[in-house]
């Protein structure tokens, strides 16, 4: 039997997917998609996406809901495999990047439904049905009288950064601020705002004193939050910097916006004066010198105990 190239087909501006669902690779049906990019009135062929589960069709239904990120306006497409995942079914989601078509998230059928078959047999055009700004679409299903719409939620880019207000923790030092700046970037108007939850940690040697006020975070706008640590009397009995590590999360809700990419935690380190020289490596030069008491010689089980001097000096930097 032929990969049904052809059989499926999407059409925009700049490429054309065609989806061949029983192409084999390395087992059988796996199913791939061919991407053709206009380039200079001739399609050429520009990237080739294939299925992973033997038997699973990747490619049977394509659709595209328009732009998935918020600056850059990249274009999204939905592609099934309906019978993968135990022939349950799984819908793929893409987004166009320089390199490709790269892949955003997996939608197994077994998600929606325990006894669900054939997750993508049908994909629907796409339609902004809640007025959120991105277009959702309607999945079906084999042997189902239901369809299954996947609403799109609006997607924020986070960057953030974590500084000190000190460069070096001395002696003297009682507390010391630090600073998580962050902005997030969107489509949305110049009105629309976020509050993220954000949390900094550090080990036993500072206690942490959180901001009372919440961060609330316009679009474009980089903000700060400080937090004031406090250091604890032992802190100076290790040499070892302070390391912070701060991360940010949104609140999860069916309607609440998602970070993509999940912003990685902000990381600080923050070295204590030791007196070791600007690259606050020490190196000591330790010498050991010993000698007995009271004896010159001794004669086995005329004493008891043996009187012993050991002096220990560093000639180098702080052990």
């Amino acid at each position: 039997m032929g990969a049904y190239y052809g059989s499926s087909l999407l059409v925009t501006q700049q490429y054309l997917l065609v989806g061949a669902p029983m192409y084999n690779m390395k087992a059988y049906e796996e199913g791939c998609v061919f991407i053709y990019r206009n380039d200079r009135d001739d399609l050429l062929l520009w990237q080739t996406i294939c299925g992973q589960q033997k038997g699973g069709r990747f490619g049977t239904a394509i659709t595209s809901f328009g732009r998935i990120d918020n600056y850059v306006k990249p274009i999204g497409v939905a592609i099934s495999a309906p019978y993968a995942d135990d022939n349950a079914g799984i819908v793929y989601i893409y987004v166009e990047h320089r390199s490709g078509f790269k892949e955003l998230q997996q939608i197994s059928g077994k998600t929606i439904s325990s006894d669900v078959i054939g997750f993508g047999i049908s994909l629907s055009n796409s339609l902004d049905i809640d007025q959120n700004g991105y277009n959702d679409f309607a999945v079906g299903s084999l042997a189902s009288t239901e369809l299954v719409v996947l609403r799109s939620r609006k997607v924020l880019d986070f960057q953030a950064t974590l500084h000190s207000h000190v460069d070096k923790i001395s002696t003297t030092t009682k507390d010391i601020t630090v600073s998580y700046c962050i902005t997030y970037l969107g489509h949305f108007g110049d009105r629309d705002y976020v509050e993220p939850t954000v949390t900094l940690e550090s080990d036993a040697r500072v206690f942490i004193e959180m901001p009372i006020r919440p961060l609330t975070l316009v679009l474009r706008v980089n903000q700060c939050i400080n937090f004031t640590l406090t250091i604890k009397p032992h802190a100076f009995d290790s040499p070892l910097p302070l390391k912070l590590k701060a991360t940010s999360t949104l609140q999860e809700c069916p309607q609440c916006s998602i970070a993509h990419p999940k912003p990685p935690p902000s990381t600080l380190e923050i070295p204590f004066v030791t007196g070791c020289g600007d690259d606050n490596i020490c190196v000591p030069d330790l010498q050991l010198q010993a000698q007995f008491d009271d004896a010159t010689e001794l004669i086995i089980g005329t004493r008891d105990d043996l009187p012993l001097t050991v002096v220990v000096s560093n000639l180098g930097e702080t052990a």
